[in-house]
């Protein structure tokens, strides 16, 4: 399983499944046994990730657990006692696997002290964006990276077509350059569309935030639950790829459209209890029948 992880297809099945757990908590009220439950897996999944080297993308899940079942612990004074945490428990993390289990404590010690607390997942991404920026600007023509860029698009709403997939950056500039993936946000952009690309993508986060704000009035459970995975996804998405905000947010919104339908089927047939919350079929609120 551990072996697994690494791979795209199963690095998506966790990626998505923490969009279900942002619903599923959101409409499961005080549902104790299902928050352990929730709890385990996520603690599972953040313990899994690590080991097997993805330390950033294993963070996301304690972030949509603590917004989700502990909002009273977000705060500067948590927030910055998690982050130390986070430093500390990650950095030990990367040198356990690198090492292959031998590291002691004493020589994550030494690795702090020497990092000053950096990530090596952001100088990875950090050398590999900047590896893509050179291949886009003296190796593929400006029709290629049009065309990388097409299928990129594509790539948010197709899944299965490999010629489609092939389009991420770090896939494409390994075959001229060794590096350890990532990618910033600014840089993948301009990889496809130069500095208009750049522009762009500033543009885009802004309308992402600016809609959620305009949407916040009348349908607050789709703000709530895109907001948590904004903030629970950016490193991924920015450090990684985009495609954990594009077509994440795609996915919650299928999920929520999906779930209003199937309210709506149960509430027809009459079969569901009063001590349970449903949603409210225009703006998805929740009601006690």
């Amino acid at each position: 399983m551990i072996a697994l992880v690494s791979g795209s297809i199963w690095w998506q099945f966790f990626e998505y499944s923490g969009a279900v757990l942002i619903i599923a908590l959101y409409y499961s009220g005080n549902n104790r046994v299902f928050k352990i439950v929730v709890t385990i897996y996520i603690v599972y999944i953040f313990i899994l990730l690590n080991i097997q080297g993805m330390r950033v993308p294993g963070l996301c899940f304690p972030i949509i657990l603590i917004f989700m079942m502990y909002p009273e612990f977000v705060n500067y004074k948590y927030i910055i006692l998690g982050i130390v945490v986070a430093i500390i428990f990650m950095s030990y993390s990367g040198l356990y696997t690198d090492t292959d289990g031998r590291a002691t404590i004493l020589d994550g010690i030494d690795k702090l002290k020497s990092s000053a607390g950096a990530l090596d997942t952001c100088q990875f991404s950090y050398m590999s964006s900047q590896i893509g920026i050179k291949v886009a600007d003296d190796i593929l023509s400006l029709s290629e990276r049009l065309d990388y860029f097409i299928r990129f698009l594509k790539s948010q709403v197709v899944l299965s077509s490999k010629s489609i997939q092939f389009c991420k950056m770090c896939k494409i500039t390994r075959q001229f350059y060794t590096h350890y993936d990532g990618q910033f946000m600014p840089h993948t952009f301009y990889f496809y569309l130069g500095w208009f690309g750049v522009v762009l993508s500033g543009f885009f986060v802004g309308w992402y935030l600016k809609l959620i704000k305009m949407l916040k009035e009348n349908y607050k459970p789709v703000v709530t639950i895109l907001s948590i995975w904004c903030i629970a996804m950016l490193p991924k998405w920015y450090l990684y790829e985009p495609n954990a905000l594009l077509k994440g947010s795609l996915f919650i919104l299928l999920l929520y459209w999906l779930s209003l339908i199937f309210n709506n089927v149960i509430r027809k047939n009459g079969n569901y209890s009063k001590k349970v919350k449903y949603i409210n079929n225009s703006k998805g609120e929740l009601l006690n029948e």
